[in-house]
């Protein structure tokens, strides 16, 4: 689908691209809203005309197709609720900003009663709060929690499921490698890990990072940490996701204590996530194809200049159109008026540059 959209002399070039974007994004859904819904074709960059700005929507949704249950789940708006159980990993200890905390209770037990990480803290929870949070998930909580083990989800999960969630994961297994063998871990992880799997619709297990932690002696390491749970959540149908590479000891990826993961680290931790679960970087917007979802791509054009910059519609209703201010190589878009159903017309024309 290409839009077109003649340049007003008094807009810069860059203007009049982000109008046509704002255009195109109109038609498209204009035409969702009519019941035409599916895109088809396109046009070469050559095909663009100089005295134009050129705006052309191709249809990502077979491209960027869900590869995980939770990304499914997610896509298909059936995640109100996400619950994150684990240690000081999860926590966010030693990250950008760690120390305050919200009066959110998330463990309450033999172990005593600890409260959730605050959400400015730079952690990988915290960017998964984020991108959950422009999906739909109404309910985030980061039930992390300081020298946890698995152990303790054996004994009494309930001390950590004080509320049910849609979807739960659950990264321990850190600080039970100092305490425990693998076979003690390994009944730990059966009997916890069940306890969390009948208490939510689905349940994601992550293996922890590997760590070059020296302050105590290990009974086990990590990659069995990894292979226990490996093998545990093949058994029993459960997701699975290692972490157990994400990040390099040794680097500036960790702290000091070569244990818990810097910022920098833990932002690594998160886009692991995404890249194993297939979480798209953009949200797609339901009503854009009717009946199913669907990520579009826009490419703005300029002949004059050859030069092209994509941006993913990412989040808007339908009745919005791309603000002409907003589209840019960060792949986001704001919202303004729309025109009416049925027409093709650019926003406000913006003030020249």
């Amino acid at each position: 689908m290409q839009v077109t959209w003649d340049s007003p002399n008094s807009m810069t070039r860059r203007s009049a691209l982000c109008a046509a974007a704002g255009a195109a994004i109109s038609a498209l859904l204009s035409a969702c809203e009519s019941g035409e819904g599916a895109l088809s074709g396109g046009a070469a960059l050559d095909d663009v005309q100089p005295d134009r700005a050129s705006v052309i929507i191709e249809d990502q949704s077979e491209k960027t197709a869900p590869t995980s249950v939770f990304a499914r789940l997610l896509d298909e708006g059936r995640v109100s609720s996400i619950r994150l159980i684990g240690d000081s990993i999860t926590a966010g200890y030693l990250c950008d900003g760690y120390g305050p905390t919200t009066n959110i209770v998330v463990y309450d037990g033999p172990y005593g009663q600890f409260s959730e990480t605050a959400p400015e803290v730079d952690c990988w929870a915290n960017r998964f709060r984020s991108y959950a949070a422009g999906r739909g998930v109404g309910s985030f909580v980061n039930a992390g929690v300081n020298g946890a083990k698995m152990r303790w989800l054996s004994e009494d999960a309930s001390a950590w499921i004080r509320e049910s969630a849609d979807v739960i994961f659950v990264m321990l297994g850190t600080n039970d490698a100092v305490y425990h063998s693998g076979d003690e871990y390994r009944a730990f992880a059966e009997e916890g890990l069940s306890s969390v799997a009948e208490s939510c619709s689905h349940m994601v297990v992550m293996a922890p990072p590997d760590n070059a932690w020296t302050d105590y002696e290990k009974q086990m390491f990590q990659d069995e940490v990894e292979r226990v749970l490996s093998d545990v959540c093949s058994a029993h149908g459960w997701e699975f996701i290692s972490l157990y590479n994400a990040i390099q000891t040794g680097t500036d990826q960790f702290n000091e204590d070569q244990c818990h993961p810097s910022s920098k680290g833990s932002a690594m931790l998160w886009d692991s996530i995404v890249q194993q679960r297939g979480l798209y970087p953009g949200r797609p917007d339901r009503s854009l194809r009717p009946g199913r979802p669907g990520y579009y791509s826009v490419v703005v054009a300029s002949a004059a200049s050859a030069v092209t910059v994509g941006s993913t519609i990412s989040s808007f209703p339908v009745g919005s159109v791309g603000s002409v201010g907003s589209v840019g190589s960060e792949g986001s878009m704001g919202t303004s008026p729309s025109p009416s159903p049925g027409t093709i017309s650019p926003p406000s024309s913006p003030s020249p540059e």
